[in-house]
């Protein structure tokens, strides 16, 4: 349903969907052989934030083509806002990505998403991204 492919592809599986929230739910496990760890940071490796952003962009976009009821071809990240990091994620960690649709303007949907750690429970971001179909 993705435009995205490996290696930068940030979602596992859609967990939930919620189409009168305007609301998904979605799964990603970050392998401790991930291409990223190899550089950031050596010997203390953390999931880097702006593909925790980009995670949230890549949920936003299920949740566009499933609202609209088609497969999005392609959508470009317009805008990123409101963005907070809480903690940081590590190798072997799954995170749940948690979108909704807060407003269309044209082509430009407005997407407020979170991250948080499944085995702690926390929060890891927030941030708002503005994607443009």
């Amino acid at each position: 349903m993705l435009p995205q492919k490996e290696p930068f592809r940030f979602l596992d599986t859609v967990e939930c969907f919620d189409r009168e929230k305007r609301m998904i739910t979605a799964l990603q496990q970050f392998g401790n052989e991930e291409f990223f760890f190899k550089g950031h940071f050596p010997n203390n490796p953390i999931v880097p934030g702006v593909l925790l952003t980009e995670s949230i962009a890549q949920a936003g976009l299920i949740l566009i083509s499933l609202l609209e009821g088609q497969k999005v071809k392609i959508g470009y990240l317009a805008q990123i806002e409101k963005t907070k990091f809480f903690k940081e994620v590590y190798p072997d960690e799954q995170v749940k990505v948690k979108c909704s649709l807060k407003k269309k303007i044209g082509k430009y949907y407005y997407i407020a998403g979170e991250v948080y750690s499944q085995q702690l429970n926390k929060r890891c971001m927030r941030a708002t991204v503005i994607v443009c179909i």
